[in-house]
């Protein structure tokens, strides 16, 4: 009697665990078990809890409002209502398990509670700028402790971060903002989607700009800002970027990184004007069109330029005083600046080189023993400068680039500096490519920069293939 009673409770009780499923107990055969609802539902601080089962590898979370119904899908407990993308309102929720079709079936939804989504931002400015790990900041920066700012200088720097939410806000100010010719532009990326991009030319002192508005999916997504306009035109600066979701605490760097120094060319200078146009400016030069930037897009690299348009690498016929030059401007974070800039900060696998068109137009204007002083002048500069750039970065592939501006009297001097300057290093190439000079005062235009890029990008992964051989 004993044993009967033994073996019947045995059996109730192996019924009642195979009916639950909540644990994650298996059917047989082909039935098809139901979940049980999730328990210990509950919403604290902004934040979804619950207790996992084990059968289940999502959950569906069910917003109800009195005029709106919110569902999204979660994998886990503990996640923060934020990313959710709520609007806000007074709702009842509750959750349910997914099943997988096949061995389960969804459960029913828990018991529902009361919640109230009040409208939250997610703000990052002072030192969480820089110091918060939420921003890749590419190019040069540098962070204003007096403005409390970061300030960004050169073409195609600016930031990169990833968020969940409907908007992404941010406070910029600007230099040089009420000159048209001179107003910086920047364009605004999301999810690298290029071929929609934003362009927006900032004309006030500080504005808040709209990075991203109307997104309504809870996905992670990406936003870019580049300064397209190079950094004697104008400079800006980021005092806060705010969400009404959440920013990720996230920066992705690529394998490779690529730097460029150089005069005009890089910076896009005039590059969608033409030979008629009258003057140089931010609307008819576009740095993110311009083959420097072209070929870090194709090799998947990241990039830093420092370029400025009429300097020379020793001197130039544009600059006041003629001697003021790219390689002595390199040791800081830009052009007429006292802050130095710490080359560990960014260190390049390969640096290109292009510079002595502006040296050229100094040294022409000179004859008899002056031209070939200058002469002499500018080529020492040069290999100095690339020997410097060995010490800051003995392992990185130096490139030396001429011909883009077709100025063929110092093709054969450009050669000589490089010649001289692989007795010192022994990872130093060149390579001479052409523009079209379509664009305003006869730069390349933007067809010819794809065209370099092309050629440049093909020439670099042939380089590093033989490094590695």
């Amino acid at each position: 009697m004993k044993k009967k009673l033994f073996l019947t409770f045995v059996f109730a009780f192996l019924m009642v665990v195979l009916i639950g499923c909540g644990g994650g107990d298996k059917p047989t055969g082909n039935q098809t078990k139901k979940l049980n609802a999730p328990t210990g539902f509950a919403i604290e601080d902004d934040y979804v809890y619950f207790n996992i089962i084990a059968a289940a590898s999502e959950y569906v979370i069910k917003f109800e409002g009195a005029d709106k119904s919110v569902e999204r899908t979660i994998t886990e407990s503990g996640i923060s209502v934020g990313e959710l993308l709520i609007p806000e309102g007074t709702y009842q929720v509750s959750i349910k398990a997914k099943g997988d079709g096949v061995k389960y079936e969804d459960s029913d939804y828990s018991t529902a509670i009361e919640f109230t989504k009040e409208q939250n931002y997610m703000e990052l400015k002072e030192r969480e700028l820089t110091a918060g790990g939420y921003i890749k900041w590419m190019g040069r920066t540098y962070y204003n402790e007096v403005t409390k700012a970061n300030e960004v200088y050169h073409s195609a720097s600016g930031f990169e971060l990833f968020f969940k939410g409907s908007e992404v806000v941010a406070t910029i100010t600007a230099t040089n903002y009420d000159n048209p010719d001179k107003r910086p532009c920047i364009v605004i990326v999301v999810d690298d989607d290029f071929n929609n991009a934003t362009t927006l030319f900032l004309d006030k002192a500080s504005q808040e700009v709209v990075l991203v508005s109307g997104n309504e999916d809870a996905n992670e997504h990406k936003v870019d800002l580049y300064k397209r306009s190079e950094s004697l035109n104008s400079h800006i600066a980021i005092s806060s970027i705010r969400t009404d979701g959440v920013f990720m605490r996230k920066i992705v760097n690529k394998q490779l990184k690529l730097e460029f120094i150089a005069a005009s060319s890089s910076t896009g200078y005039g590059n969608l004007g033409s030979p008629s146009d009258t003057k140089q400016t931010t609307a008819n030069s576009d740095a993110l069109k311009g083959f420097a930037f072209l070929t870090a897009q194709a090799l998947d690299a990241d990039i830093n330029i420092f370029s400025a348009s009429g300097w020379g690498c020793y001197a130039s016929q544009w600059t006041n005083p003629n001697t003021k030059n790219v390689a002595d401007a390199y040791k800081y974070v830009d052009f007429d600046s006292t802050t130095l800039w710490f080359h560990e900060m960014y260190v390049p696998d390969v640096v290109v080189v292009n510079l002595g068109t502006n040296d050229w137009s100094y040294i022409k204007n000179a004859s008899g023993a002056e031209r070939d002083a200058r002469m002499n002048a500018f080529q020492q500069k040069y290999v100095s400068f690339l020997r410097e750039l060995h010490t800051y970065y003995p392992n990185a592939q130096l490139i030396v680039l001429y011909g883009l501006m077709n100025e063929t009297d110092i093709y054969d001097k450009t050669e000589e500096i490089v010649q001289m300057a692989k007795a010192y290093i022994p990872n130093l190439v060149s390579i001479q490519l052409h523009g079209d000079a379509g664009g305003y005062n006869s730069h390349p235009s933007a067809t010819s920069h794809v065209l370099i890029s092309r050629r440049l990008t093909e020439f670099i992964k042939q380089t590093l293939e033989n490094n590695n051989q």
